[in-house]
């Protein structure tokens, strides 16, 4: 999501109707994934497991990065 042309990147998650929306300073791979491994690290913390992510075609160059991890990428 852009606001005023700065990205952003927003999280849900559907089974404990949980959100966050993160500054990220461009759409290269090295920021998204960052940001990816933050809301991971921030679910495992509380006990949750990331198996799944819902994304734009934004984030297809994550595809492998993400696979490696277990998670699997779906582009909407």
């Amino acid at each position: 999501m852009e606001i005023n042309k700065i990205p952003f990147a927003m999280t849900k998650s559907r089974d404990i109707d949980s959100g966050m929306a993160q500054l990220i300073n461009n759409k290269t791979i090295r920021p998204i994934m960052t940001l990816t491994l933050q809301v991971v690290q921030a679910y495992q913390a509380r006990g949750f497991r990331v198996c799944n992510t819902l994304v734009d075609g934004g984030f297809e160059s994550t595809r492998e990065l993400l696979a490696e991890m277990g998670i699997t990428l779906k582009v909407a």
